[in-house]
């Protein structure tokens, strides 16, 4: 589980964190890790559904508290 986190960790401040995302709803493959299949359950698979969902805005990176309730 600790690597699983810490995948996860790795995933949101790489590929959903930053304020622009070259590959933008593209960035989260549907399957081939646990993490990925969460991220699409609970919407935060891309900044636009993180946007819809979770009223987080693009194009400003994601502040160290947002990144946690991610």
């Amino acid at each position: 589980m600790d690597t699983i986190r810490q995948h996860a960790k790795d995933f949101i401040t790489k590929r959903e964190a930053p304020s622009y995302i070259a590959n933008e709803g593209k960035q989260t493959p549907m399957r081939g890790h646990p993490v990925f299949i969460a991220q699409h359950a609970t919407a935060t698979c891309c900044r636009e559904c993180i946007r819809k969902w979770h009223k987080m805005q693009p194009g400003k990176e994601l502040s160290q508290v947002q990144r946690i309730i991610l």
